[in-house]
């Protein structure tokens, strides 16, 4: 196993020296980014009167 995740990174590490990996790097880095700004700003919302007890499920 330790195999597979040597080569993997190695293989990934040797792609981000291209020029297409280096874009490829820097657009998942920046939605990356952004997506932990989001999740971070992130705020419940409520609803008026509440959003119930859940239910219950029947089943026929």
């Amino acid at each position: 196993m330790a195999g597979f995740f040597q080569h993997g990174f190695a293989g990934a590490s040797g792609f981000s020296q291209t020029p297409e990996g280096k874009v490829l790097a820097a657009s998942f880095m920046d939605s990356y980014k952004q997506m932990v700004k989001a999740v971070r700003a992130y705020k419940a919302q409520s609803v008026e009167g509440g959003l119930g007890n859940g239910g219950v499920l029947k089943i026929n």
